[in-house]
């Protein structure tokens, strides 16, 4: 039903006053030039900064919550899940209240997109992290640490290429 109604609402000039049936929102928004239309600038800013940022925190939450045994790994993989459960505006109007404060003002910039961004799909990265990285064994990181390799550099050139399809799973 919420769909339809956004339909009806995109392709009417005013809604409520004036419903005669037009495309100029979709002129505007989708305009041909991929530099012109103001939905086009939010696409790139997801596309340029918001995914490889997203896909970077997924992917190490992933690794921590298999790897790594800390006290509060069940806490900090059942926040990360969260997002799943709560609505998008709720998300939205959360990073509002709490980032609306100074000196941390980010209402008004591109900051809070990239931010309720990463944290409404960081799950998606998470759960193909945890997947992946499930199925890699254990040894290849004991293996480099006997070889003299620190825990980062082992991370950086033996399991990240092994993660590779996971990691442009959560890119995309």
């Amino acid at each position: 039903m919420l769909s339809t109604l956004i339909l009806f609402g995109s392709i009417v000039r005013v809604w409520g006053f004036d419903h005669s049936l037009t495309l100029d929102h979709y002129g505007r928004d989708f305009a041909i030039s991929f530099s012109d239309g103001i939905a086009w600038n939010r696409f790139w800013t997801g596309i340029e900064i918001a995914a490889p940022l997203t896909a970077a925190v997924g992917m190490l939450t992933a690794w921590l919550i298999v790897r790594k045994r800390f006290p509060g790994r069940d806490i900090l993989e059942f926040v990360r899940m969260l997002s799943f459960a709560l609505p998008g505006m709720v998300i939205g109007i959360s990073c509002i209240i709490a980032v609306n404060l100074p000196p941390i003002q980010m209402t008004d910039t591109a900051t809070i997109l990239v931010f309720c961004f990463i944290f409404s799909n960081t799950p998606v990265g998470v759960r193909g992290g945890v997947g992946a990285t499930s199925q890699l064994d254990g040894s290849l990181d004991e293996a480099s640490l006997s070889l003299g390799a620190s825990s980062w550099r082992a991370l950086r050139r033996m399991i990240l290429p092994l993660l590779r399809p996971a990691v442009l799973a959560t890119l995309i």
